[in-house]
């Protein structure tokens, strides 16, 4: 019987890759996640980033916000999808 808090086998010694953070249910913090749940939570909000097409006379000053914030959206969206895909592998397996 090994303990939850352990992170290697007691007789051999090979380190466990268990998830980190909540990876089943809602929780409503992203903090809170595993790296799986991030990168899930990630991908379905970058899906809804189109939306922000539907509003493109919405400005401030010369700058529309619909095209721009989708343009911002997509690049930081799929840049923490890669982070987070690339942590996801590295600590749990």
């Amino acid at each position: 019987m090994v303990p939850e808090t352990a992170t290697s086998c007691p007789s051999c010694g090979a380190h466990f890759r268990r998830p980190r953070g909540v990876d089943s249910g809602f929780h409503f913090l992203y903090w809170g996640l595993s790296y799986r749940r991030k990168f899930v939570r990630t991908l379905w909000l970058l899906s809804l980033s189109p939306l922000l097409l539907l509003f493109p006379k919405v400005s401030v000053g010369h700058i529309q916000l619909g095209p721009v914030g989708f343009i911002s959206t997509l690049v930081l969206g799929v840049a923490q999808l890669i982070y987070t895909y690339a942590m996801w592998k590295k600590l749990e397996g």
